[in-house]
């Protein structure tokens, strides 16, 4: 097992395949990589303060709480507006703002 050096990174995919592939492809590069099925569950393990990622690989098109949503509540939130977004979706993302993009599939 690598012990993780690269950070923590967060992988918001309500598509549990995907969403655990990419979270041990970053595992075995080094990173401390956490699954959420949706938006509110990240905003949930994220608010707590217990959990601070370095970064959010965050899908836009996801039941109970959308990519969109999940980004304004956290940029509401002073502690966790800082935390940089990278969207992953095959949705448009240029309705959100994000720090970079990745489109579906890649």
């Amino acid at each position: 097992m690598v012990e993780p050096t690269g950070g923590v990174v967060m992988v918001v995919d309500d598509d549990e395949d995907w969403r655990e592939l990419v979270v041990q492809f970053l595992s075995e590069a080094g990173f401390e990589a956490i699954g959420a099925r949706h938006g509110l569950e990240a905003l949930s393990r994220i608010s707590g303060g217990d959990l601070t990622p370095d970064l959010i690989l965050l899908d836009l098109e996801m039941p109970v709480m959308s990519g969109w949503e999940f980004r304004r509540e956290q940029l509401r939130d002073p502690m966790l507006a800082a935390i940089p977004v990278v969207v992953a979706s095959s949705a448009d993302p240029r309705s959100i703002d994000a720090d970079a993009y990745l489109e579906k599939p890649f």
